[in-house]
Formats: structure tokens, C-alpha cells, sequence
């Protein structure tokens, strides 16, 4: 991440390790996850994601393979 940047570039994770903190958070439930999407600076959504397609956001996002 860049000294000046408050928004992660990079990740160090395993995709599985992510998948797994997903699942495991409070607001996972009925198969969904409550994520909030960032559309720009000062606008933001919270939106029920199906796990799967949060994984692709996340890979679309940071890139990364299973480790």
C-alpha cells in the first residue's frame, strides 16, 4: 500500500484464508454475505452477495490464486 493511499492495493492473503474470514463474518448469512461496494469517493452500497460472486469481485480486484 502507498504511504499516501488509505485503500489497500495489494493483498498478501490466500484466496481461501479471504473465503474463510468471508464466511465466517457476522454479517454472513443465508448463503449471502452483506457487502458494501465502494462506487466512488463519498458513495457507497450495501449490498447481499452470494460468496462466490464476492470471490470473483475480490480476484477482479487484487488478482491472486489459491496458495
Amino acid at each position: 500500500m502507498k504511504a499516501d493511499s488509505l485503500v489497500p492495493t495489494s493483498v498478501s492473503l490466500p484466496l481461501s484464508a479471504v473465503r474463510e474470514a468471508v464466511l465466517h463474518d457476522k454479517k454472513s448469512a443465508e448463503g449471502g454475505v452483506d457487502a458494501v461496494f465502494v462506487d466512488e469517493p463519498g458513495s457507497c452500497r450495501v449490498e447481499r452477495t452470494d460468496p462466490d460472486e464476492l470471490m470473483e469481485r475480490y480476484r477482479a480486484l487484487f488478482g491472486g490464486e489459491e496458495r
